[in-house]
């Protein structure tokens, strides 16, 4: 995706809200279908589009400006108003791990909860919870706790299980792992 990132730019106006606003969702969907970027879900969030831009610009006229409102409150807090269906400023299409990303990718230090840290932070494999998979906060709560004794902040944390366990990356411990080739599996209880 990264190489088609100024085609992306010029697709969504660089990102000017009321050209955005003014423009049809769907010629947004199109485009990103034609550039061989989108998902299943790519109409519904080009959709919600109209209606995130907006809960933004509130968030902006009530705290002053975005980057006010996410250093409002903890993390784990902020994540919650932007994805539980209950909050004045749920953005749609958006739900916890996407939240995360949001504020990783604007600075904020946190785990982004996806399938992959929720797996191998599971119960049954290298996580001290309950679950398998973990929960969102028992991946937070084990993340901070590697970030502290590590030194490494809870994004680097993320990263490196991320990369682990993705594939096309270090493919360990997919959905499918792949015990014989890890170099931690004496750790593991799925071993």
């Amino acid at each position: 995706m990264e190489p088609l990132l100024p085609e992306i730019d010029k697709l969504f106006y660089d990102y000017d809200p009321e050209e955005i606003l003014a423009a049809e969702p769907g010629s947004f969907c199109q485009g990103i279908l034609d550039m061989k970027c989108g998902n299943m879900s790519t109409k519904a969030q080009m959709e919600a589009l109209p209606d995130n831009i907006r809960t933004l610009q509130r968030i902006e006229d009530e705290f002053g400006s975005i980057d006010d409102f996410i250093t409002s409150e903890p993390a784990d807090a902020i994540v919650e108003q932007l994805s539980k269906g209950s909050s004045p400023y749920k953005m749609k299409m958006l739900g916890e791990a996407l939240a995360w990303e949001y504020l990783r990718n604007v600075g904020i230090d946190g785990a982004k909860p996806d399938t992959h840290l929720r797996r191998f932070l599971g119960a049954d494999r290298m996580g001290i919870g309950n679950h398998t998979p973990a929960t969102v906060s028992e991946v937070n709560e084990q993340v901070a706790k590697l970030s502290e004794e590590t030194g490494m902040s809870k994004v680097e944390v993320d990263n490196l299980i991320w990369n682990f366990c993705a594939d096309g990356f270090g493919e360990i411990c997919t959905a499918t792992p792949h015990c014989t080739s890890c170099p931690i599996r004496d750790c593991c209880k799925g071993c």
